[in-house]
Formats: C-alpha cells, structure tokens, sequence
C-alpha cells in the first residue's frame, strides 16, 4: 500500500503537538493488530510532559527524542502468554508488541504524522523512570509532526528471496513487482 512505501523514520520534529484524537487512532490501530492467542498483552503509556521527554531521550542516547512531542511507550505483558504458552509466550509477546507497534507507524502516516520506532534505550532505567509493574519494555514510538522529509530506499526484491530452502543456489532473480503484484516469470 501507499503508507508501507511512503512512511519513514523520522528524527526532526516540529514543536506543534497532535491532537489526542490523532493520538487516539494511533493506539486503536495498535489494538487490531494480530496476536498470540488473542491475549492482546500491550499496554502503552503516552508522555508529552517535556521533562520527562527529556528523561526518556537522555536514558535512550537519543538528544532528538526530547524535541518530539508525543513519546508512546509500547510495553507487553508475558504472564498471560507464558502460562498458555510456555516459553515460547516470551517470543509471541514480542512479535504481538511488534505487529500492534508497526499499525501504529502505519495509522501515524495516514494521519499525517511521523513517527519513529526506537529501541535502543537502558530497559531497567525506562522501566524505573515510568514505573512500569508486570510488563516488558518493547520500544518507544515517537510521534509528531515532521520537519524534515526523508527519501527511502530498499534493496532490490530477490536478494530477500529463496526458493524451497535457505540460500538455494537456484534462486530466481526472474521476480519482478508488476502493478502492485509480485509475478514471477515461468519460462
């Protein structure tokens, strides 16, 4: 789709904040997305306070962070998932957090806002700043209205591409996008 292709991770910001209706739709999108078991386990805490921005881009190494004025914190609760799943509801937890996090960037785009997913930042120190209880820290999606506009480029589609089996030596490189389409040419 459009948004898949136009949106980027943006690190300049305007000081213009969005509106919490935007914000809003943000976080519902992230609540359709799929996840294990339909367990749901994300839980998301919205700052716009500036000094705990501050805070937050400080423990992340990330000065940036600070100017942009809507920092959602994307947590996930295991317990549920662990129970049901064993240890493997540490992994589902995740790839739940990640699914909810990618509609987020996705609704932001379409809304007319940027966004940027962050994860490097001291877990133990985030988690301690915004005391959060029975969750895992997943990332940080930084939210507002850009200054600045980012090209974006990806490698060509078959180097991502194997047949039957990891690194096939007969991989085709006869896949080509063909009105939004992927076809691949038999000869």
């Amino acid at each position: 789709s459009k948004a898949i292709k136009e949106r980027r991770s943006i690190q300049n910001y305007k000081k213009e904040v969005p509106d919490r209706e935007r914000i809003m739709k943000i976080i519902e999108a992230a609540t359709w997305a799929p996840n294990a078991g339909n367990e749901q386990p994300w839980k998301f805490i919205i700052v716009t306070d500036k000094e705990k921005r501050k805070k937050i881009a400080a423990i992340c190494e990330q000065e940036w962070m600070s100017e942009a004025p809507v920092h959602i914190v994307v947590c996930g609760q295991t317990k549920t998932l662990v129970d049901h799943y064993g240890e493997k509801g540490y992994m589902y937890n995740i790839q739940s957090c990640a699914a909810a996090i990618q509609n987020m960037l996705l609704e932001a785009h379409n809304l007319g806002l940027a966004t940027c997913w962050v994860g490097h930042y001291d877990e133990t120190a985030i988690t301690s700043e915004l005391e959060i209880k029975d969750a895992s820290l997943q990332a940080i999606v930084i939210v507002g209205f850009a200054a600045q506009t980012k090209e974006g480029s990806r490698k060509p589609l078959y180097t991502s591409i194997y047949f039957e089996k990891w690194e096939n030596k007969e991989r085709k490189t006869d896949i080509f996008p063909v009105e939004g389409t992927l076809r691949r040419i038999l000869k």
